[in-house]
């Protein structure tokens, strides 16, 4: 898959202030690296291809060929501050990237760099050592697919069943078939997961192996059970039932 666009998220409670100087600061970021990798080089334009209110995530993707060598040197400053080790750049571009970072303030928890190849995240400071361990395996997520993009590939949203917030899922090269008839349904999707080291939360899906739509689930399908189990002549109702249970208890 064409690795043409980056993705930043905030988790936590992020506030208009916040958000704002994280937008200021990204275009910054990415400006340093498009003028350090490709020195006089025209600059790539990016245009927003996905925004999520709800956990403060923003995709963006580039237009031009040369994009794919920015968007490799952002994973890496992302890899850099999640392992603590130095940036690879010059200070014009840690300068940005720092800033990035100065939002873990205990409110928001956790910042995220990801590319379609690579997923970096660093948490707050007064996490515990034991949770900033990045969680990445093969498994399945279950949600509803949204936001199917074939902006240079293949990729699209599922708002997974548990936390109810975007997980982004990228399909291999030839994977378009496995898009059949799951756009807006219920669905489980396999592949190479990775999590946020606080909640736990899926965050993105790689190497899409599998996307196994399922039955949606009718509004009062649960008063189908009623009468599961017939009841005999002579059979309590079931209120005398529970009345009989509580006061034996």
């Amino acid at each position: 898959m064409p690795n043409d666009s980056i993705t930043y998220s905030l988790s936590g409670d992020v506030s208009l202030e916040v958000f704002a100087a994280t937008v200021k600061d990204l275009a910054a970021l990415l400006d340093a690296l498009a003028a350090e990798i490709l020195g006089g080089k025209e600059r790539p334009e990016w245009l927003v291809e996905y925004l999520d209110a709800s956990s403060a995530t923003m995709t963006f993707a580039g237009e031009e060929e040369a994009v794919e060598k920015i968007v490799r040197g952002y994973a890496t400053v992302g890899r850099s501050l999640e392992t603590g080790e130095a940036i690879p750049y010059s200070r014009q571009v840690e300068t940005p990237a720092r800033r990035l970072t100065s939002a873990l303030d205990g409110t928001v928890t956790a910042v995220r760099f990801e590319t379609p190849e690579q997923t970096a995240t660093v948490v707050s400071p007064s996490a515990k050592a034991e949770v900033q361990r990045p969680l990445q395996a093969y498994g399945a997520v279950q949600g509803r697919v949204q936001t199917l993009t074939s902006r240079g590939g293949l990729s699209f949203v599922l708002y997974d069943s548990v936390f109810g917030k975007p997980v982004r899922c990228y399909l291999q090269p030839g994977g378009e078939e496995l898009m059949r008839g799951a756009w807006d349904r219920r669905a489980v999707v396999e592949g190479w997961v990775s999590r946020e080291p606080i909640s736990g939360r899926p965050i993105s899906v790689r190497k899409v192996t599998a996307v196994n739509p399922l039955d949606e689930i009718e509004r009062g399908q649960y008063r189908k059970a009623r009468g599961a189990v017939p009841l005999s002549a002579g059979d309590p109702a079931p209120e005398e039932t529970l009345r009989i249970l509580r006061d034996a208890s």
